[in-house]
């Protein structure tokens, strides 16, 4: 391992290097346009250097069978075709590292979901339309977004966290940026579950059209509140307040309060991450009075003084632009270099896989997987693992397996997991671990539960699933109501997933796989009541081109 003395002064490198790009990033102001047709061109909104972030408002009609409806006032006209002429202006912005993204929502139209199969439809409809899917009739031509905003402001409240879920899933393409506008009083009626799934890179909440949490003569109540925003599961969390008195039915915060009276409160949050403003309209000098004391590490006022500093000359962004453009250029550069030597390193690693044990992420040896291939799962470390299941509590155990207890858990990014922990006594040695883990890592079909990693730390083994929340098809079966739902066109639907599922086992996956414990109990239901085949039992495998069985061990129990 001498050869390898290196590796923490890499990482410590990259760590330091990652968190001065972190700090590259200054926080910054976002603004809704599209609003008003004498608010001033997206190109113009761009230019002036006082955002970050630009929601495009709204798409105000979407989900339950409607028909899309793209309402940006008098800006352009969707259903002529000229809203395609913004694509050069988004690219414009896009160009001076100013995110883009589609509002949801608004006060008007119809923002309804009525299933998570809907959800996935208004998903695919919006990445083929405005993100980086393929649409022929694109509403903004040619341009890609970089995410989707969730402002929303009617509707049941049901089935935006699958919105959520199915947007985030096109990010393995290209990655989809996700923003919510709740409300200031928490948690959002509409919006939390949403916001819960920690999948939102942004959070924007309205402080205002709210008297219980808005600002009035002090900021009390706004920072009681700001307080309990930033509990929620998103690391960017940014202050929404209206451009003007006339933009909101309250919660106007005069320029020089905001930055006495309340930027040095929120920023002492480390999920601080700027301003939203509504909206553009209303804009017309708010954002150039704050945005320096938004984006400074503290606040900066003189003695006496109860107003911000005098707007930055003319030829100032174009400085700071230039300047950060640089900073980036390095920080990539420095860390695209680190990479590639964390890259050859590995591959060092895995010409030494065969010469004896190799570490996991927390530092403890792990055992060799006896396979030709390459090992195709995660390992997670225990720590992760026991916060994520809140240290194995009886509130989360989902029920005991013949070698063991399986618990439900959620990671700090919000992903929802099935941990089994195998019993130390159960007879499950290692040598049954690692086939587990060999085995169900290399299978990969819609029918059949998702290994998403393993642990093998100390005297723990554990294997970390996709969580199904429905739970097993017998539970629904059996139970008086729940099995109305379960109409005979979902019993064939269930009925031809399981059979394809089988199928891949026996036939097309890398090793063939004999279930040989099928029952009702050992198909799991997803969101939508897909079935997804579980607990393997005793599986006999073999090898691609083998006819008989070469071994025998006890997998997905």
């Amino acid at each position: 391992m001498a050869g390898l003395t290196w590796l923490p002064f890499l990482a410590s490198s990259l760590l330091m290097m990652v968190s001065l790009f972190q700090s590259s990033q200054a926080a910054g102001v976002a603004v809704y346009w599209g609003q008003n047709g004498d608010e001033g061109s997206l190109a113009d909104t761009c230019a002036s250097g006082n955002y970050q972030f630009v929601n495009l408002a709204f798409l105000t009609t979407f989900g339950g069978g409607n028909t899309p409806v793209l309402n940006l006032a008098g800006h352009c006209n969707p259903g002529a075709g000229t809203c395609t002429s913004l694509s050069v202006e988004i690219n414009d912005c896009q160009n001076q590292n100013i995110k883009v993204l589609l509002s949801l929502g608004g006060a008007v139209g119809n923002q309804s979901l009525t299933s998570a199969d809907d959800a996935r439809q208004v998903a695919n409809y919006l990445w083929n339309n405005f993100l980086g899917g393929q649409s022929r009739s694109r509403p903004l031509g040619h341009a890609v977004l970089d995410g989707i905003d969730f402002s929303i402001e009617s509707g049941t409240g049901l089935y935006w966290d699958n919105l959520a879920r199915a947007l985030s899933g096109f990010s393995s393409q290209k990655k989809v940026y996700l923003s919510a506008a709740p409300q200031c009083p928490f948690p959002d009626a509409d919006l939390s579950t949403a916001i819960s799934t920690g999948l939102f890179d942004y959070v924007w909440i309205q402080f205002y059209n709210n008297g219980q949490c808005q600002y009035s003569t002090n900021a009390d109540n706004l920072i009681a509140a700001w307080n309990q925003w930033t509990s929620v599961h998103s690391n960017q969390i940014f202050l929404g307040v209206p451009a003007a008195p006339a933009a909101a039915d309250g919660g106007y915060i005069p320029p020089d309060a905001l930055i006495s009276q309340v930027l040095p409160s929120i920023k002492s949050s480390h999920k601080y991450a700027g301003v939203m403003i509504w909206n553009k309209y209303f804009d017309s000098g708010y954002s150039s009075a704050i945005k320096e004391q938004v984006a400074a590490s503290s606040p900066s006022i003189a003695p006496g003084s109860g107003s911000p500093s005098s707007p930055a000359g003319p030829h100032s962004g174009r400085k700071k632009s230039k300047n950060l453009r640089v900073k980036l250029y390095v920080v990539g550069a420095a860390i695209a270099t680190s990479l590639a030597a964390l890259a050859l390193l590995f591959w060092c690693c895995k010409l030494r896989k065969r010469k004896g044990n190799h570490r996991n992420f927390m530092g403890s040896e792990m055992p060799e997987l006896d396979d030709n291939e390459d090992d195709e799962s995660l390992f997670f470390s225990f720590t992760s693992i026991e916060i994520a299941t809140d240290h194995f509590s009886e509130e989360n155990k989902l029920g005991q397996g013949g070698f063991g207890p399986v618990y439900k858990g959620k990671l700090v990014n919000g992903l929802e997991i099935a941990v089994k922990r195998l019993n130390r006594m159960s007879g499950h040695g290692i040598e049954q671990f690692k086939n587990e883990v060999k085995v169900i890592s290399k299978l990969q079909h819609r029918n059949l539960v998702r290994l998403l990693g393993s642990c093998l730390e100390k005297e723990e083994r554990l294997l970390v699933y996709e969580y199904l929340p429905n739970n097993s098809l017998d539970s629904v079966l059996f139970d008086a109501a729940k099995r109305n739902i379960l109409d005979w066109k979902r019993r064939l639907k269930i009925i031809e997933g399981v059979a394809q599922g089988l199928l891949y086992l026996h036939k097309y996956s890398r090793l063939k796989i004999i279930h040989r414990d099928l029952k009702t109990s050992n198909v799991l239901l997803d969101a939508d009541l897909n079935p997804k085949i579980s607990d393997f039992g005793t599986a006999r495998i073999f090898g691609e081109n083998e006819m008989r069985g070469s071994t025998m061990n006890i997998v997905g129990t």
